[in-house]
């Protein structure tokens, strides 16, 4: 029986470790028409499935980002909003959206320019989920469209690193709660047949 007991926590352990599976999809928004630097994401849109467990990290490809345009005028030169907006079905549905933005610079009179794009907090964003639970996803800046004298095609990737940071905390299904409940019926049933036994033993 006390092996049994010991057995117990150490089966349920076991079961906790297990990686946990990420299911979800992202989809991006970029400025495709002036006024603003025009640029484009390829894909625009893409699925996630990753597996993690609580403390590891996984980088994904998300989109390649580039211009057509030709020359930095002086409406590319503000900055206009760009975003990836994440939303995932397991392990629970949650989601949420990065924000950045996207510009045109040209330096030493137009010899050198490139398009720019640079997320919001350093491009970390939480998500949070369940009980507790916490995905950090950081995305990386880019510098696309580098060229001397005017833009080139040049793309550049943006990627994204998902941390699992924590894990919500377990909130038990009644079958499982009945079956914990179950066993612990039969475990006290069979103390109470081990004591009566040794008691006419004696």
């Amino acid at each position: 029986m006390k092996r049994l007991l010991v057995a117990l926590p150490l089966m349920m352990a076991s079961m906790a470790a297990w990686a946990t599976p990420f299911v979800g999809t992202y989809d991006v928004t970029v400025n495709t028409s002036a006024p603003g630097l025009i640029v484009d994401a390829t894909p625009d849109s893409g699925n996630l499935l990753f597996d993690l467990d609580v403390g590891e990290s996984v980088w994904e490809f998300l989109f390649t980002i580039s211009t057509h345009e030709d020359w930095v005028n002086d409406d590319d030169r503000h900055p206009v909003s760009a975003s990836i907006d994440f939303q995932f079905t397991s392990p629970q549905s949650f989601g949420g959206t990065s924000y950045g933005d996207t510009e045109g610079i040209s330096i030493w009179g137009g010899l050198i320019q490139a398009g720019v794009l640079t997320w919001d907090n350093g491009g970390k964003n939480t998500l949070y989920f369940g009980n507790g639970g916490i995905l950090d996803i950081y995305l990386n800046d880019a510098v696309f469209g580098l060229g001397l004298v005017g833009l080139s095609d040049h793309s550049a990737e943006v990627a994204g690193k998902f941390t699992y940071r924590r894990s919500p905390l377990a909130v038990p299904e009644p079958a499982i709660l009945a079956l914990l409940g179950g066993g612990l019926l039969v475990l006290a049933y069979i103390r109470r047949r081990s004591k009566a036994a040794s008691r006419r033993e004696d």
